[in-house]
């Protein structure tokens, strides 16, 4: 992805299925949506959008090993894998993804809405736990609006 410096979504539909395949288990995959984007855009024009997507990218990079793949699958939307990562461990890496975020100190109000799901030693079903981290990044959504 030009804008970011990290991994497109045609990227990520090759490789996904080895990914789930042979990484190390417990194996985390996340998904991360900017928030706000389209105010940004909106209000303060789209170069500020995409100074926004390319600081956020540059976030999560520095909490996610560099072993791990940032992609970009959409807009703003973003998923990366890390391996030998439970739960308690992905709420961690989710806290410090989000706090880096609201650390930026742009003109405009920053944040990333980020879920995850954890897939066991013996489990491969990607579309299963995909659909889990997106739920859970658009129930911290709904939470970050309502509170």
């Amino acid at each position: 992805d030009a804008l970011c410096k990290c991994l497109n979504r045609a990227c990520f539909e090759e490789r996904r299925t080895r990914i789930i395949e042979a990484a190390s288990r417990p194996l985390c995959i996340f998904i991360a949506d900017i928030d706000n984007l389209k105010t940004v855009n909106d209000r303060w024009g789209h170069a500020a959008g995409d100074d926004y997507i390319r600081s956020c990218a540059e976030a999560m990079k520095k909490i996610v090993r560099s072993s791990d793949n940032l992609y970009r699958i959409g807009g703003d939307e973003f998923v990366f894998f890390i391996p030998h990562l439970d739960s308690e461990g992905a709420a961690r890496i989710q806290a410090r993804i989000e706090a880096e975020i609201a650390e930026l100190g742009k003109a405009f109000p920053c944040g990333l809405s980020i879920g995850y799901s954890v897939l066991d030693e013996s489990d491969v079903d990607f579309e299963r736990h995909f659909k889990i981290a997106d739920e859970a990044m658009y129930c911290r959504k709904r939470e970050k609006k309502l509170g």
